[in-house]
C-alpha cells in the first residue's frame, strides 16, 4: 500500500501568524469536510470567518510524507492527490513497485495515474550497469540477444555501427561514454 500523508493548513490563519493545520492520511472518505472543519476552512455551505468577517477560504499543503519519491507542492490539488491515493489502493504490490519506480524515474507530475498501465513498464532489480540492462532486456522481451538483434531495423543497426561504446570506472561509479567514430 502506498503511504501519502498531507499536512493541510488554513492559509488565511497562516498569514495571520496562526498555525492551524491537520495531518491527513490519504485517501479520505469525506472530501476533506472534516479536515476543513477542524482547521476552519470554508467548504460546501459551511463558512468560517476571521475577526473582521472575512471568510477563510484557502488552504495549503504545509508538508507531506510519502514512502516513494513523489514531489508535492504547496498548492497541488488535494482532491486529485486523494484520487491518486484511491487508485493506488487498488494496485497489487508488484504494480505499486512499478508505479513507484516510474515516479522515481520520470517524476510524479509526468505520470498520470488515470493512464498508468504497469504492463507498459519492465521492472528489473539488481542491474549493475547498462550492458547488463541491455542483455536482460533482450532476454526478457525477445527471449535472447540474438532475437533482439534480429528485430532491429536496418537504420538502428547502422546507427549502432557508427558508435563506439567505452566504459570508464572511476570513484566507484561507472561512467558511460559514447563517442562518434570519425
Amino acid at each position: 500500500m502506498a503511504n501519502i500523508k498531507l499536512c493541510i493548513q488554513n492559509l488565511g490563519k497562516y498569514n495571520e501568524g496562526i498555525l492551524d493545520f491537520k495531518w491527513v492520511d490519504l485517501p479520505v472518505d469525506d472530501d476533506f469536510a472534516s479536515v476543513f472543519d477542524e482547521i476552519e476552512v470554508c467548504h460546501d455551505d459551511v463558512v468560517y470567518t476571521d475577526e473582521f468577517g472575512s471568510p477563510y477560504e484557502e488552504w495549503m499543503i504545509a508538508d507531506y510524507e510519502t514512502d516513494f519519491d513523489m514531489e508535492i507542492g504547496e498548492y497541488d490539488n488535494i482532491f486529485e492527490l486523494n484520487e491518486l491515493a484511491e487508485e493506488l489502493e487498488d494496485f497489487t504490490e508488484q504494480d505499486l513497485d512499478v508505479y513507484k519506480s516510474a515516479v522515481e524515474v520520470y517524476g510524479s507530475h509526468y505520470i498520470d495515474i488515470r493512464d498508468f498501465d504497469p504492463n507498459d513498464y519492465i521492472l528489473m532489480y539488481d542491474v549493475s550497469d547498462e550492458t547488463e540492462l541491455g542483455e536482460r532486456f533482450a532476454e526478457e522481451v525477445y527471449g535472447s540477444e540474438e532475437a533482439f538483434i534480429d528485430n532491429l531495423s536496418e537504420e538502428e543497426i547502422e546507427a549502432n555501427n557508427n558508435k563506439k561504446n567505452t566504459n570508464k570506472l572511476s570513484d566507484n561509479k561507472i561512467e558511460y561514454i559514447n563517442k562518434e567514430i570519425k
